[in-house]
């Protein structure tokens, strides 16, 4: 519980701030800036004020057992809803999930996902660089008022650490015409045992309208980048989309096996970065499956040989129609795949003498 110091005897039109939000002495009572209120009870108060999914890294449908190795790419989808984006050649970047096991829990939470450079020591090339991102659908971000007509500033919040100490660069991009993109620095010290909280406010630019363009907005955190990804102004909005950075240090690809660990991500309107929002993990689950699902199995058996179909009803309606990633083929041939945004339909020939055809761990993705 916060203990509020507020003044005892105030005079008529003093003001007084607490946890981001200014109180005004009207001459009988302390009285809360509408400004912030508005913040407030539109958003944190009022639940899923978290514009980003899988923030707290828990959700990992995807996971095989083993570690992702992330090779030159220019993006691939690890845990639900983030995807790294490496392309320095020879500094694969490994990505597990990590459970908390020390004291220190940052705001509750008991994953973070690990990004860790090869065993070598690579600088980037000028057009090379690594970073993990989560890109906003158009509608996310016009429920977020960011951007023309409403014009509602940008709150980011998230936990860090780092084995090696340096300066990683945060940013927001639109994903349409006109590309504007906007970055702020900050330092990690190197500790691996505590976790640094760093918040940042992003000013709308009335010169994106989500309401019109295409596309929605991209948040990254970069942790390193060749020269031709570098030069953008820090902490204000720059034309184009291709500054990633401001002042990368790049000591995470210079240093052999180093680590950066993040979790608690949470972005989400107005001027004030609140504590992390902890949503049921069911409901978390199913906000990950409108982009990305995995179907247990998937079966059918006919009295004789020949073709066979068979269809179910997808977990979640997905954002848009998906493509089979991947399965496991089990007992049957000729294998073909009918998706929609809610079903998923197969078809098959069978050989065998009771007609059986199957597949197992079907891969749906919808991703952005």
């Amino acid at each position: 519980m916060t203990t509020l110091n507020i003044p005892s005897s105030p005079s008529q039109g003093a003001t007084y701030e607490a946890n981001g939000v200014v109180y005004t002495w009207d001459g009988t009572k302390w009285k809360a800036d509408s400004s912030y209120v508005s913040n407030l009870n539109g958003g944190p108060l009022a639940g899923f004020r978290n514009a980003l999914i899988n923030g707290g890294m828990e959700v990992f449908q995807r996971e095989t057992g083993a570690p992702v190795v992330v090779s030159a790419t220019s993006g691939q989808y690890v845990l639900d809803r983030w995807k790294i984006r490496s392309n320095v050649i020879g500094a694969d970047t490994t990505i597990t999930v990590q459970d908390i096991t020390t004291s220190n829990h940052p705001a509750g939470i008991w994953k973070a996902i690990r990004m860790q450079n090869a065993n070598v020591s690579v600088a980037p090339a000028s057009n090379q660089y690594v970073g993990i991102q989560q890109p906003l659908e158009q509608s996310t971000t016009r429920a977020l008022g960011f951007g023309s007509p409403l014009n509602q500033s940008l709150s980011i919040g998230f936990y860090i650490r780092s084995s090696v100490a340096g300066t990683y660069t945060f940013s927001v991009q639109s994903s349409g015409a006109p590309r504007k993109s906007y970055l702020f620095d900050f330092d990690v010290p190197a500790d691996t045992t505590n976790w640094t909280y760093v918040s940042h406010t992003f000013p709308s630019n009335s010169d994106i309208s989500f309401l019109t363009q295409e596309g929605g907005a991209i948040t990254s955190l970069y942790l390193s980048s060749g020269s031709a990804f570098v030069g953008g102004a820090n902490e204000t909005w720059n034309d184009g989309e291709l500054f990633l950075t401001s002042n990368a240090s790049n000591n995470f690809t210079n240093t052999a096996n180093a680590t950066v660990d993040l979790t608690a991500v949470q972005l989400e309107p107005g001027p004030v970065a609140t504590p992390f929002e902890h949503r049921p993990i069911g409901t978390e689950l199913a906000l990950c499956q409108r982009y990305h699902q995995t179907i247990a199995e998937l079966s059918a058996r006919n009295a004789t040989a020949g073709k066979i179909g068979t269809s179910t009803t997808l977990l979640t309606q997905m954002r848009g129609v998906p493509t089979v990633s991947s399965y496991t083929q089990n007992v049957g041939t000729g294998f073909n795949f009918y998706p929609s945004t809610t079903s998923l339909v197969l078809v098959a020939d069978v050989s065998n003498a009771d007609g059986r055809m199957g597949a197992t761990e079907i891969s749906l993705d919808a991703e952005l």
